[in-house]
């Protein structure tokens, strides 16, 4: 019997001796990053360490395109903000509330809002125009709050169909239900409906009107966007396509002509329209004109889109440019925005190139945004165009 005992405690030395050594060959899994964020309409793409830091100390108060900066942090106790001072600022908090303490008690500036949790942090920086705060890599959410099993908070449901009248009429409408969370919580809703007639047509060219709600021609998948197959992934570039703001920029009510040409050196085709922009998404009106009460109207805007494809789209190019108008109507409150209203005008290259069992594409949108008669809280003026 002591035998067998001696024996089962040496194997057991063994087994403890072997996991102690694969403990200390497996490398400890690495902290999820910490990463700062940003309201998703603010246009600026992209800030250095040092403007990162200057907006964190208080010094820089505007980004590029003139919107103000407002800026969350959490408590100076708060495991996640030690790792951003640390590992993003190369501060220490106490370093940090020193710069804040110095410019609050000397009247020369303003510390940040302190925020009570991540939950917090994700909402206010997603309401706030110009904010800007940090989260864990994994916290970062698209359209609302959600763990990290399967969440059902985003649906979104389409119905579409298509009827071909007479050979040269075509009427098509799609229907769908959506819940983005804040970003889009407007249920059913007519995504399009149009009456499509090309009054000419021969081997080498169309010719034809769109009128309704239509699909905006406006880079390459804005029109087909829901459509799967012509997407490069499950979200398209928020830079030019935005899904925040998915009614505004998916279609309008309005109408096209439109024309294709084919020929030896390839094919070109153009369209443009007169619309009256959609503005019930309830992120747009945050956008345009923050916390103030009124209402947006949409008002005469114009589209066109010019494409060429070479080989039957080995090579595609496209330009896309819109001028879109914005009404403001205020209601009531102390103080307040006078009516007024926004002119916005993206530009877009597009370039696609082709082959058997890949694509390459590149998009570069360039867009400048102009208020009118708001009043002296937002004078008149352009924003700092933006690409």
């Amino acid at each position: 019997m002591p035998r067998t005992i001696h024996s089962l405690l040496f194997l057991l030395l063994i087994i403890a001796q072997a996991v102690a050594a694969n403990t200390r060959n497996t490398p400890a899994q690495e902290p999820e990053r910490v990463v700062p964020i940003v309201n998703t309409h603010i246009a600026q793409r992209s800030i250095s360490r040092n403007g990162l830091s200057a907006i964190f100390k208080m010094r820089l108060h505007q980004w590029r395109d003139g919107t103000p900066v407002t800026v969350f942090v959490l408590e100076d106790g708060n495991p996640l903000h030690k790792r951003f001072c640390k590992e993003i600022l190369n501060v220490f908090p106490h370093q940090l509330r020193r710069v804040w303490n110095k410019l609050v008690f000397s009247g020369s500036g303003q510390a940040p809002i302190i925020l009570n949790d991540i939950a917090e942090m994700q909402a206010r920086v997603s309401e706030t125009p110009g904010a800007i705060g940090y989260l864990k890599a994994g916290d970062v959410n698209f359209f609302g709050r959600s763990d990290d099993s399967v969440s059902f908070d985003f649906r979104e449901i389409g119905l579409n169909g298509s009827w071909r009248v007479i050979p040269n009429l075509q009427l098509a409408v799609q229907l769908v239900y959506r819940d983005a969370g804040k970003t889009d919580d407007l249920g059913v809703r007519v995504d399009y409906g149009l009456a499509d007639y090309s009054f000419y047509s021969t081997e080498s060219t169309l010719l034809g009107i769109r009128g309704g709600r239509v699909p905006t021609p406006f880079g390459f998948y804005n029109d087909t966007r829901d459509v799967a197959s012509t997407r490069p992934g499950i979200l398209l570039p928020q830079s030019i396509y935005f899904d925040v703001n998915r009614n505004f920029a998916l279609s309008a009510d309005g109408g096209y002509v439109y024309g294709e040409h084919r020929t030896d050196y390839g094919d070109f085709s153009l369209h443009a329209g007169v619309v009256n922009p959609r503005v019930t998404d309830p992120d747009l009106k945050n956008v345009i004109v923050g916390p103030f009460p009124g209402e947006l109207e949409g008002d005469t805007s114009f589209v066109t889109r010019f494409n060429y494809e070479w080989q039957s789209g080995v090579v595609r190019l496209a330009i896309s440019y819109a001028d879109f108008n914005i009404n403001y109507q205020p209601e009531g409150g102390n103080v307040n925005l006078l009516p007024g209203s926004l002119k916005f005008n993206p530009l877009v290259f597009s370039a696609q190139y082709n082959a058997e069992n890949w694509s390459l594409t590149a998009e570069y949108a360039l867009r400048r945004a102009k208020f009118f008669d708001f009043g002296p809280i937002r004078p008149n003026g352009m924003v700092r165009p933006t690409s």
